[in-house]
């Protein structure tokens, strides 16, 4: 697989927006309907927009590429992730865990392989800075593509983690 995607991770748009010699530009979020709902921070913007093109570009490095190939990529690209996690590089790890899943596609071996431990280790990585509300979310999310085998992976992931944070964590149940 074709990591020419990752080296750069897109345009730098913090340094673009910054060259106009004034201060950076406001952003706001809009509604369907350009109804403005509130004023976005420009460096905020700027992650979106790289996080967007990173995903964006690793789509298309995906396109074409057969199952096997892909679920390899993944596979090693996870490797990379759980050292970087073992490091205490947990937004590197975060990151490399996200880029895994523009490998998915909706056959139960990826689901298997791929959405489960990844959304799991996922998890931790959210539980490390304190994103508990996303966490729940995202294990909801994954038990309801996966069904009840995605469930005990997801919580017995986040309890191992929870057991280093808090030394007597409480017992995971499932927000509907």
């Amino acid at each position: 697989m074709n990591n020419d995607a990752l080296k750069t991770g897109g345009p730098d748009v913090t340094a673009i927006l910054g060259d106009s010699g004034g201060p950076l530009p406001s952003f706001h979020r809009v509604s369907d309907g350009n109804r403005m709902l509130g004023e976005v921070d420009p460096n905020h913007a700027c992650q979106e927009l790289t996080s967007a093109y990173r995903r964006h570009s690793l789509t298309r490095a995906h396109n074409g590429v057969d199952r096997s190939a892909r679920l390899a990529w993944a596979l090693d690209t996870k490797s990379r992730a759980n050292q970087l996690y073992r490091e205490g590089k947990f937004e590197e790890a975060q990151q490399l865990y996200v880029d895994c899943l523009s490998a998915m596609d909706g056959s139960p071996e990826m689901k298997s392989k791929i959405l489960v431990p990844i959304s799991a280790n996922l998890a931790a990585c959210m539980i490390e800075f304190g994103q508990y509300a996303k966490c729940v979310k995202l294990c909801s999310t994954c038990i309801e593509a996966v069904g009840s085998s995605g469930r005990d992976v997801c919580e017995e992931g986040v309890q191992q983690v929870l057991r280093r944070q808090v030394s007597s964590p409480p017992r995971l149940q499932r927000v509907a």
